[in-house]
């Protein structure tokens, strides 16, 4: 699914955000290269800093084809804490080794450069490359645009390794065996964020916050009245929510109502209350 409110496309580039920062290079826990404009994170290793000059970036460590891209078609990422549709963002620029400047929305300055881009419109993820812009995430058309402008697709899918297994022992040949009850084992729940903006709103917080525990929903509760959390809303259903709010996945349902609740997290796969 794809979150955007207006299907845009502008002429207008901003290529001189790129130049002369910072390009940092790190390795992550998994053990993935990441390259990116902001410092790396808590834990990263191998950490590279480079100077990017104004063109695209010149680091010889980057494939010839990557650092081509980067200067014909640099890649702009205007990003927040918005949920999944924004660290899926950054996740697929990173998963394909894309070199790039991550701009937030809220600093005025580049609030500024995203509203020159989308007409005076604040939202995220929106990313722009060489002159064109995308706004909202859909993987597919995001590859397809990393595609054109010649940036490589290497490491987009990396297998999951195999989860182990405990052995299972084999009785000797005839040697009764024993009927043995299965373990009550709990439904596994899909890999997909779950956020609820609440405040002190009564019933409706209340019932909502009751149904994900009924269904076993492991959830990130985000007080709407914190000025940070409360901008972060606003960016993505705009102003005056009806709380309380809730985002599965790429999915956002506004106010509590146990039908349309329900729905996203059947949707999603969460199995459903006993």
């Amino acid at each position: 699914m794809k979150i955007w409110p207006i299907l845009i496309t502008l002429p207008l580039a901003i290529a001189s955000t790129m130049a002369a920062a910072q390009l940092y290079r790190w390795i992550d826990a998994d053990g993935k290269v990441n390259f990116s404009d902001t410092p790396p994170p808590p834990g990263a290793r191998d950490i590279q800093q480079k100077k990017v000059p104004a063109g695209g970036p010149g680091d010889e460590a980057l494939p010839y084809a990557v650092r081509e891209a980067a200067r014909n078609f640099p890649v702009v990422l205007f990003n927040a804490d918005c949920g999944t549709a924004c660290t899926k963002a950054a996740q697929l620029l990173n998963s394909r080794g894309v070199p790039f400047a991550e701009k937030n929305p809220r600093q005025p300055a580049d609030a500024e450069a995203l509203k020159k881009l989308t007409g005076g419109d604040i939202m995220v993820p929106v990313v722009q490359i060489g002159r064109t812009v995308l706004r909202g995430f859909d993987e597919d058309e995001w590859n397809l645009e990393l595609d054109t402008a010649g940036y490589p697709r290497t490491g987009i899918a990396r297998p999951r390794p195999a989860r182990a297994t405990a052995p299972v022992p084999v009785p000797a040949a005839g040697t009764p065996q024993a009927a043995v009850p299965e373990a009550a084992q709990p439904a596994p729940q899909p890999e997909v964020q779950v956020t609820v903006f609440t405040t002190d709103c009564g019933d409706p917080c209340a019932n909502a916050k009751d149904l994900l525990g009924k269904r076993g929903v492991k959830y990130a509760e985000r007080d709407a009245r914190d000025p940070e959390n409360r901008e972060a809303l606003r960016l993505i259903i705009g102003p005056n929510p009806v709380l309380p709010v809730l985002i599965v996945g790429t999915t956002t349902v506004r106010s509590f109502d146990e039908g349309a609740w329900n729905a996203a997290l059947d949707a999603a796969g969460f199995s459903k209350a006993p």
